[in-house]
């Protein structure tokens, strides 16, 4: 399962930035789908120093680390005090830049979250921040029908609600297919990355028939860049595992008395390097992930 999780980034008093340089100081970016949705204005000195990080509001990303919520409208948050060892920049509140190169570096906001790529950007240039995009009135109305039945199906997920899931899977059921119908895949180019996202979560949670007519014009989408590769993935291999079939990315799990495990893989020796490739973590770490264990726990 993925799931959305919310982040509140880097809120803290303001401390006084150093002066003198290292290796992280500048101006670093985080980039999705071509555009900066935020930014880190990072000041060190020694071990110690502050960043100045700004970023949409009401921010928020899923386990793999694409955007699911966002405002229009950009805060800055007051500098937040760090320390520094070796290649890494450690937060208080428990985030954590990892310097690759020069000019690449890792971000992670949470353990549950796939790690973020943030880039260096030269001295002195320009920095464009992403624009929402002029939806058309009947995109809008998409949009914020995807975002209500996905908060509908997070919020029984999340609460382990049995009885409120059934309801929210079935509410959506006529309204994935209506969807399907007239606009084929929700694409990013039809109605931005966090709508394709919330309707790629609603087919996922319905019944084979509406997933095997998803899959096939999903992996199109993918194809062409107009769709996450990571979460056709996670439905090939629900899809995969409905039909009984072998999955290829070792999403789907199943409970047994010693904790989740995978189902049936069809090429189990070079499994977590596909799943590097579509920056997923190793197996054994995904079977450890909290919503996995809590999920078993939960069905005994």
């Amino acid at each position: 399962m993925v799931f959305r999780i919310a982040v509140c980034l880097l809120c803290f008093a303001a401390v006084a930035p150093a002066g003198a340089t290292s290796p992280f100081d500048g101006i670093w970016v985080y980039r999705y789908d071509g555009q900066n949705y935020m930014k880190f204005e990072i000041a060190a000195s020694g071990n110690t120093g502050t960043a100045v990080v700004t970023h949409p509001q009401g921010m928020a990303f899923t386990e793999d680390g694409a955007i699911s919520a966002g405002s229009a409208e950009y805060v800055a948050e007051k500098p937040a005090p760090f320390t520094i060892e070796a290649e890494t920049l450690k937060f208080a509140n428990g985030a954590v830049i990892t310097r690759m190169d020069e000019t690449h570096a890792t971000l992670t906001l949470a353990p549950q979250i796939r790690p973020l790529q943030l880039i260096r950007m030269p001295d002195g240039e320009p920095i464009e921040m992403a624009k929402p995009r002029d939806w058309r009135p009947e995109i809008q109305s998409l949009r914020r029908e995807l975002a209500a039945l996905v908060k509908d199906d997070q919020d029984a997920r999340t609460a382990f609600d049995e009885k409120r899931t059934i309801t929210a899977d079935a509410h959506a059921h006529a309204e994935v297919i209506r969807i399907l119908d007239r606009y084929g895949w929700v694409t990013k180019s039809l109605a931005g990355s966090d709508a394709a996202h919330d309707f790629w979560l609603l087919v996922q949670h319905q019944d084979l028939p509406i997933q095997q007519r998803g899959v096939a014009a999903m992996k199109k989408a993918a194809d062409a860049g107009d769709a996450s590769m990571t979460e056709y993935a996670y439905l090939y291999d629900r899809v995969q595992t409905r039909m009984g079939k072998p999955q290829h990315w070792g999403t789907q799990t199943q409970c047994t008395a010693s904790g989740p495990i995978a189902t049936e893989v069809d090429d189990p020796a070079g499994l977590d390097a596909r799943r590097a490739e579509l920056g997923l973590t190793p197996e054994s770490d995904y079977l450890k992930s909290e919503f996995l264990v809590r999920s078993c726990a939960q069905s005994r």
